[in-house]
């Protein structure tokens, strides 16, 4: 075993280095830079009323304006992890450090598996470099899996194609995905051409029992979706037919534009003409060599996702934010892997060095002020002033864009007796609702915000409290 460890320490001394880098910068300064907001409240009050009084939940979070509830798998993870840390939302800052790691080492095995190492190694630099990646990786929230599981399921449809038993796998991973986010839900299209596309290529064919285990595995992490469909008049099954009524005139520029200078900030760590030039001629020289290897399935099954990926996201008819790409964002490195590693292996060398460099230095740039750490001082020296009295917490900014104080504050202070957040989550803690008048009241105001100017003042950081007697 010793031989064989010095044997791969020998052979692997620079990957070894560069994935120790990685680690460093995901789990540099965690606390300070973990961003903890709506989303992130949202989760950890579902999360924290089962750790308070466990009970089966169906459904989890509701996708934006979709109508549409996940299933609950990513709540009982929170879950969790918050009954580990016995609240502290610290730990899910490195839950999503940790799985930004796991998923560029996944990404390397992948690639490596189905490519070559060349292709892996740049792959692995280009996804765990990036600091647009890096800045999504200090955040824990339903996207968070979204990278790993596409990884995971180009693998799976990969293996499936010589052996059918991974179409089990598959099933298994689509389970999964209506418990970790919607822009998953690509792969229910993808699964289905991708296994047409591998029949006609000769493919190995699914035995029955394989078929029979397929179905099971995936109505078995699907069925809490189900419990809840048969309770609710299936109300969440019918969220694609209201969708697609919604109609869609086609490709949207804005969605086009938003697809370039995503994947150009993934890269580049900036968008503008120059670096968007460079993401569609990775694009179409893409295209044109998956045409010329078009009898390569490893090269049609990269096509097919990408494009299937690309193609749902511009016609998409509702609103659309750059994070719905994050399960692209893998596959379009593995693409642009394909392109660049028929560079000169000097040039290739001082290309990737650079985007090394500038990417770590945009990674170590990412303001540090108003992360966990911060707002959890800010908390403190707020309950402090208030010295054991019933508060009011309030937010004259729409809780929406300013959301994730009131399950701060009852981990790090005490609880408030009312908040803006009840409006929006009230339900899910209604035995903690007092209608009672408070003793005060405290405004978290944005920075620079002299709305109150006659009361006592909290700064701390780029924060601002107002307390009113």
């Amino acid at each position: 075993m010793k031989n064989l460890i010095l044997k791969f320490e020998n052979r692997n001394k620079l990957l070894i280095v560069l994935f120790s880098i990685i680690v460093f910068i995901r789990l540099w300064h965690v606390p300070e830079l973990f961003f903890f907001g709506i989303d992130e409240e949202y989760q950890s009050l579902l999360a924290w009323s089962i750790i308070k009084d466990f009970h089966l939940i169906w459904i989890g979070t509701s996708m934006a304006d979709t109508g549409f509830y996940l299933a609950p798998g990513i709540v009982y993870l929170h879950s969790a992890l918050l009954w580990l840390s016995r609240g502290d939302p610290v730990i899910l800052g490195y839950a999503g450090a940790i799985l930004g790691i796991i998923t560029t080492g996944m990404l390397f095995f992948v690639t490596q598996h189905i490519f070559d190492k060349k292709s892996a190694t740049v792959t692995a630099v280009l996804y765990g470099f990036s600091s647009f990646m890096i800045g999504y990786d200090r955040r824990f929230w339903n996207p968070s899996m979204v990278p790993l599981i596409s990884v995971l399921m180009f693998f799976t449809l990969f293996k499936s194609y010589r052996d059918s038993r991974w179409w089990i796998a598959v099933a298994m991973l689509l389970g999964v995905t209506v418990h970790i986010h919607a822009s998953l839900f690509i792969y229910f299209l993808a699964v289905l051409i991708v296994f047409f596309v591998g029949k006609r290529m000769d493919a190995k064919k699914m035995s029955p029992i394989t078929w029979i285990l397929s179905i099971i595995s995936f109505f078995l992490i699907y069925s809490p979706l189900i419990v809840y469909d048969l309770a609710k008049n299936f109300e969440n099954l019918k969220t694609p037919f209201r969708l697609l009524a919604r109609g869609s005139a086609g490709i949207s520029e804005n969605h086009l534009t938003l697809l370039i200078s995503t994947l150009s900030k993934a890269v580049f760590t900036q968008s503008n003409i120059a670096t968007n030039f460079v993401i569609i001629g990775i694009i179409v020289s893409t295209i044109f060599l998956i045409f010329r290897k078009k009898m390569k399935y490893e090269y049609i099954l990269l096509g097919l996702l990408s494009s299937i990926y690309m193609i749902l996201f511009l016609v998409y008819p509702g609103k659309i934010l750059e994070y719905y790409l994050l399960g692209l964002i893998p596959l379009f490195f593995i693409m642009a892997s394909q392109l660049i590693k028929h560079i000169p292996n000097v040039l290739l060398t001082i290309l990737l060095m650079l985007s090394i460099g500038v990417n770590t230095v945009m990674a170590f740039e990412q303001g540090s002020d108003s992360g966990l750490s911060a707002k959890k001082q800010f908390i403190q020296s707020i309950s402090k002033e208030l010295n054991g009295r019933s508060f009011e917490l309030i937010s004259p900014q729409p809780y929406v864009f300013q959301g994730g104080w009131r399950y701060l504050f009852k981990v790090y202070a005490s609880t408030p007796e009312r908040s803006t957040a009840d409006q929006m989550f009230g339900w899910i803690y209604p035995e903690e609702l007092d209608k009672e008048k408070t003793e005060v009241k405290v405004i978290i105001s944005p920075p620079g915000d002299e709305v109150f100017p006659k009361t006592k003042k909290i700064v701390s950081g780029p924060f601002t409290a107002y307390i009113i007697e």
